[in-house]
């Protein structure tokens, strides 16, 4: 048994091999051999922290492996290997901190998203993807989704829910469908006769999911960790009645903050993200907004975007938001 502690940092030049327990506390592993490392044994670990600065090689996740708190990419090669779990839980979620070295990741982690639910409420989730190349099967694991597609979720998979195979409950926005009111815009997601296997989750798109389940959940996207800058396009039909509103959301494994978001003059400068559960304290259903570089509503709401969180824009003309990692 090994307990790193609170404060206690573990560097190592070769692999990491745990078969038993590993307390690692609120530590650091930092990874630094100069050939190939990896991450291994029959016990998945809570790591804490990682820093990865490598001067060459690859550091391999080899069996399964958690994530607490963050990823520190500084140099050398990270892969994740599909067995790495960024951790989101009710005190926390993992991140994947920016990239300002020449640190790369890839292979795929799992992406976690912690949704809770104090009101015990049914509601529908404003959800999106940190990772690429994710797909709507991913989230059927954890909730039902139903529609006219080919492999809706079933009563029989979800006895404890009330589940109508047939009844749309997950949507995409489309802004550009021509002629017709706000809510008319959602389309139902997946499309008719595509798999729940072949409907991907769009890496900056916002999807609205009606979540039935009266507790909390914990949702999961498997797939690539986006980093880098990432353009988000935006489209307006015109400026002005319902017009310009695109539901987008984070592409990182990472908060963001809006007010570190390239935005071009096309996008207004407030946002908009639906609080179905009163969680911000204006009550269920009732919009938190945030400007740009100015105050939010309510003001204890600073313009930060939790990975794995959709949210509202409003263009006045078709237009790229750039996504920064900081």
């Amino acid at each position: 048994e090994l307990n790193a502690g609170t404060d206690h940092g573990i560097t190592l030049a070769g692999g990491l091999t745990n078969n038993g327990t590993y307390t690692t506390g609120a530590s650091t592993l930092v990874l630094d051999g100069g050939a190939g490392q990896s991450l291994a044994g029959t016990s998945a670990t809570n790591f804490y922290n990682i820093t990865v600065q490598k001067a060459s090689g690859t550091a391999t996740v080899t069996t399964a492996q958690n994530l607490v708190n963050t990823l520190t990419l500084t140099s050398g090669a990270f892969n994740a290997n599909g067995l790495f779990t960024l951790l989101s839980t009710a005190t926390g979620d993992a991140r994947i901190a920016e990239i300002t070295g020449t640190g790369t990741i890839t292979g795929n982690v799992i992406a976690q998203r912690y949704l809770p639910n104090s009101a015990n409420a049914m509601v529908y989730r404003y959800l999106a993807s940190p990772v690429t190349n994710a797909f709507v099967s991913d989230w059927k694991v954890e909730f039902p989704v139903t529609g006219t597609f080919n492999d809706p979720s079933t009563q029989a998979e979800w006895p404890g829910l009330p589940v109508t195979q047939a009844n749309p409950s997950m949507f995409i926005y489309n802004e550009a469908q021509a002629g017709v009111p706000l809510d008319d815009r959602y389309q139902s997601y997946p499309l008719n006769g595509t798999s729940s296997t072949a409907a991907s989750i769009q890496n900056g798109r916002g999807y609205a999911a009606f979540v039935r389940q009266r507790s909390p959940i914990t949702v999961n996207l498997i797939g690539t960790p986006q980093t880098g800058d990432v353009p988000v396009g935006v489209t307006a039909q015109s400026a002005g009645g319902d017009d310009g509103w695109n539901l987008i959301g984070n592409p990182y494994a990472a908060p963001i903050n809006w007010d570190n978001v390239t935005r071009p003059a096309g996008v207004n400068a407030q946002i908009a993200l639906m609080d179905n559960l009163n969680i911000m304290g204006l009550g269920e259903g009732e919009y938190v907004y945030y400007t740009q570089n100015g105050i939010g509503i309510p003001a204890s709401y600073d313009g930060t975007v939790a990975s794995g969180q959709a949210f509202w824009v409003r263009a006045t003309s078709n237009s790229t938001i750039t996504f920064q990692e900081n």
